[in-house]
């Protein structure tokens, strides 16, 4: 899922101690989702490859499905900033809970079952983008120096299932197939974050910094359609300053947790079919990111 805010805001300064924001943000988010299911009953071989279950892919038991739509939604931040001294500042963010409505999603079918009914339209359940609390320190150590800690708080525990509403005329094999309703029942997380910048003259800025992210993804509910782990991400940068011309460059390494499926959630349609069996403790992902990015800027 890809996700925009276009957020206007305006501050308020009362007085060179304390300041105060708001914004309103239009949100727009694409979404894909792809899932393989499987129809075959415990311990009938499909007519096509023998297997019993869906152990071996191209049986006529087996399908797949991709659902996209976009969605369109609008929230609101508050923050406050306060400067006891003229070495720290103290900052708070709040970001509200806003829902994303995808309730005309393009659904289309694969797999020998599904050949007469193969592109249908659906309603899925409203997906919450959660409230999210920032507060933060700055400490200005000295003329060159200054360093920032960011606790992020985000109520991912509203996000509960993923769930979608199919036609009555969505059949599969003569079965009709009423829709999916895939449990979440994510976490709260906390995510620490702490960064540093160094002016090594008038020109030339060096940064870097270190964050610790929780993941929201319980074991009992982990599985490939939405991965994710606990990750450690470590960040430097340089910047270049020239009157009233900028360039940045900067770099980010996001290591994941490796972790373990312990349940059987891997695939399949709850409510209408079987899941695929995997094996608890052996299946695992493995994820590592890492960004590059570049910026020009020009202060008029």
């Amino acid at each position: 899922m890809k996700t925009i805010f276009v957020t206007p805001a305006l501050s308020w300064h009362p007085s060179k101690y304390f300041s105060a924001g708001a914004g309103f943000s239009f949100v727009h988010s694409s979404g894909l989702f792809t899932r393989a299911v499987c129809f075959a009953p415990p311990g009938v071989p499909d007519p096509i490859t023998g297997a019993t279950g869906c152990t071996v892919p191209g049986g006529l038991l087996e399908g797949r499905l991709r659902l996209t739509d976009t969605a369109n939604a609008f929230t609101y931040n508050v923050g406050l900033l306060g400067k006891p001294t003229d070495n720290w500042k103290i900052g708070f963010r709040y970001r509200a809970r806003t829902d994303l409505v995808f309730d005309n999603a393009d659904v289309k079918f694969g797999g020998a079952g599904f050949a007469a009914n193969r592109s249908i339209k659906a309603s899925v359940r409203p997906i919450p983008l959660p409230p999210v609390i920032d507060v933060g320190v700055f400490w200005q150590i000295d003329r060159s120096w200054g360093a920032e800690f960011v606790y992020e708080h985000v109520r991912w525990s509203e996000f509960k299932k993923i769930a979608a509403l199919f036609p009555a005329t969505t059949v599969f094999l003569g079965t009709p197939v009423p829709g999916f309703n895939l449990p979440e029942k994510w976490q709260d997380t906390g995510t620490l974050r702490l960064g540093s910048y160094y002016l090594l003259n008038t020109n030339w800025e060096i940064r870097g910094g270190i964050a610790l992210g929780e993941t929201p993804i319980p074991n009992r509910t982990l599985n490939p359609a939405i991965p994710g782990a606990d990750q450690l991400s470590l960040t430097a940068g340089l910047g270049y300053k020239l009157g009233s011309l900028s360039v940045d460059l900067g770099y980010a390494a996001v290591f994941y947790k490796t972790r373990r499926i312990t349940n059987n959630e891997l695939e399949g349609l709850p409510a209408t079919g079987v899941p695929f069996t995997g094996a608890p403790g052996k299946d695992k992902h493995e994820i590592f990111n890492n960004f590059v990015s570049l910026s020009f800027g020009y202060r008029f």
